[in-house]
């Protein structure tokens, strides 16, 4: 995740008017946090089934005090603060991805193959720092901030379960979401807010092609299902360089291609997944249409049949009324660098989407310094993450929620 345009930060001055200083605070119990964060990374889950996950978490707030409720099987609901009032949402997602972890710490992942190799066990843990300290200045907060914990970001729909199960009712009037971004050239702390779109929409593909199985010396008997495979995966990169304006950022990737048992079988059948990134909606719509034209197009010129599912999910549009008051608040909070108020857009997706299309919100970005020579991007397998960006993710947090309804 590249972050460019801060050089002027470093001169800025920003007024520091806090007369509660939230980040100190949470330093004083910094070793604390390090400790859940450090358990929670030894033990990932994978997408919606998270029981050790929501445990330790259930373990936390209970000894925080907290109130709390499963909403879904997996997915919390916890709530502090007065009932009456106004109400903001402060979210973290829980599921880790399957990864083979390859960092050598000594916290590593203890479940073979699985990893929070995109920080979510950061963003957990955060969150329940925040919960800790505005437990602590509940009698200051003039309305209910509502803690959501949500499983399976990764693809696995779990933010849309969490709506139908009713995460929203009553609604927030605001929400709240960020995520630790791996850098190389920022020290960790930075905290970084966007108006507009902050995360791109998404089409995420799998294409299933069958043809016909025989020997590798006689392909004329068979129908290959690769050959049709490469043709389709080569038109949809055509598809995404030429067919959208080149100003509108968009982004094709292919992550899984299988077929095959052995080097002299033409296979019955071969699987492509793959997901499309636009920075606006309505060309992620339209390219959604193209895809399916594309793959029923190339599958019959190729003899096979094809069977293809899409998975859509909307761009992140932040409230710009709200993320304006958030860069305030944050910048009002001393020892937290806020960069410079502007655009920041990641090609990623994020399913906090469709609660931002329901709650005016504000995604927020906390950078984590890479350990000097070994910096690797969110979702590699040797990815580390600063534990010092704990308490500014918490800090964040809570400062958003206790200035809201402070004030």
């Amino acid at each position: 995740m590249a972050f460019t345009g801060w050089e002027s930060f470093w001169d800025c001055k920003v007024r520091r008017r806090e007369t509660v200083n939230l980040l100190k605070e949470l330093q004083e119990f910094e070793n604390e946090i390090v400790q859940i964060q450090q358990h929670l990374h030894q033990h990932p889950e994978i997408g919606l089934h998270l029981p050790k996950t929501a445990e330790k978490l259930k373990q936390v707030l209970t000894s925080y005090d907290i109130e709390y409720k499963e909403v879904t099987e997996y997915g919390l609901k916890a709530t502090l603060g007065k009932k009456n009032g106004k109400r903001i949402l402060l979210r973290a997602d829980m599921d880790a991805l399957p990864i083979k972890e390859k960092t050598g710490l000594s916290y590593a992942s203890q479940n073979d193959g699985v990893m929070h190799a995109c920080g979510h066990d950061f963003h957990m843990t955060m969150l329940l720092g925040a919960a800790k300290i505005l437990k602590k200045h509940e009698k200051n907060l003039n309305g209910e901030v509502v803690l959501m914990f949500q499983p399976g970001e990764e693809g696995y729909n779990g933010a849309q379960e969490m709506i139908d199960a009713g995460i929203l009712d009553p609604t927030p009037d605001h929400a709240v979401a960020l995520h630790i971004a791996a850098t190389d050239i920022y020290p960790t702390g930075i905290v970084a807010t966007m108006p507009g779109v902050s995360f791109a929409a998404k089409q995420q593909f799998e294409i299933v092609l069958h043809g016909s199985g025989g020997h590798g010396a006689e392909p004329h008997n068979a129908i290959n299902p690769i050959n049709g495979a490469l043709k389709i995966i080569e038109a949809l990169k055509d598809m995404a360089f030429y067919e959208i304006d080149a100003k509108i950022p968009a982004v094709l990737s292919i992550g899984k291609l299988h077929a095959g048992t052995a080097a002299n079988i033409i296979p019955e059948s071969c699987v492509i997944e793959g997901t499309l990134r636009v920075a606006k909606d309505s060309d992620s719509t339209d390219m959604a249409d193209r895809i399916r034209e594309l793959v029923a197009g190339i599958a019959k010129a190729y003899k096979l049949e094809s069977t293809l599912t899409l998975k859509e999910l909307p761009a992140l549009v932040n409230d710009h009324e709200f993320t304006e008051k958030v860069h305030t608040w944050l910048s009002d909070l001393e020892g937290v660098q806020v960069a410079p108020f502007g655009d920041y857009l990641a090609m990623g997706s994020e399913d906090f989407s469709l609660i931002a299309q329901k709650v005016p919100s504000c995604y927020l970005f906390v950078l984590s310094k890479s350990p000097e020579g070994k910096h690797y991007p969110e979702h590699n397998p040797h990815v580390i993450f600063d534990s010092k960006a704990l308490v500014y993710g918490a800090a964040a947090y809570a400062q958003i929620a206790f200035r809201y309804l402070s004030s």
